[in-house]
C-alpha cells in the first residue's frame, strides 16, 4: 500500500504521559510509535572505541542538545539562535549530546476533571 493510500492512524487517548530512556536517537521512532503515552525520550550516546564527532536528530521530533550537561543553542546560517535543534546530521565535538527528544505528533490526553474553578467561582 503506497503512502497516498494509507489510512490515517486513529489517535488513541491516554490518561498518563511518560518519558523514557532510549539507547540512541535512532530508536525514537519505534518507541514513540509503539507507546502513545510517551512524550519525551532521553537518548543515550553510543559508546565505542573512539569518540564520535557527529550525531543525528530524527525527523518528527524537537531536540534539545547539551554540551557537558548545559543546554546548547542551535545557531542557523543567519546567526539566529534557537534552543531547539533541527532534524538531520550535525557535526560537533563528542561532548555535544542530544539530551531530550520531544515528539511533534499530537497527543490526546484524557483525564477526569475533579474540580474546575471558573471566573465567577461557580
Amino acid at each position: 500500500m503506497s503512502t497516498a493510500q494509507q489510512q490515517p492512524r486513529q489517535a488513541r487517548a491516554t490518561a498518563t504521559l511518560s518519558s523514557v530512556d532510549i539507547r540512541d536517537a535512532g530508536a525514537a521512532n519505534s518507541v514513540f510509535g509503539g507507546d502513545t503515552s510517551v512524550m519525551v525520550a532521553r537518548p543515550g550516546k553510543i559508546c565505542c572505541a573512539f569518540p564520535l564527532f557527529w550525531f543525528t536528530i530524527p525527523e518528527g521530533f524537537y531536540a534539545l542538545v547539551t554540551r557537558h550537561g548545559a543546554h546548547q543553542d542551535y545557531v542557523d546560517s543567519k546567526g539566529k539562535k534557537s534552543p531547539v535543534w533541527p532534524s538531520g546530521l550535525h557535526l560537533g565535538p563528542p561532548w555535544l549530546k542530544v539530551s531530550h527528544l520531544v515528539t511533534k505528533q499530537a497527543i490526546l490526553f484524557n483525564t477526569q476533571i475533579k474540580g474546575c474553578k471558573t471566573k465567577d467561582n461557580v
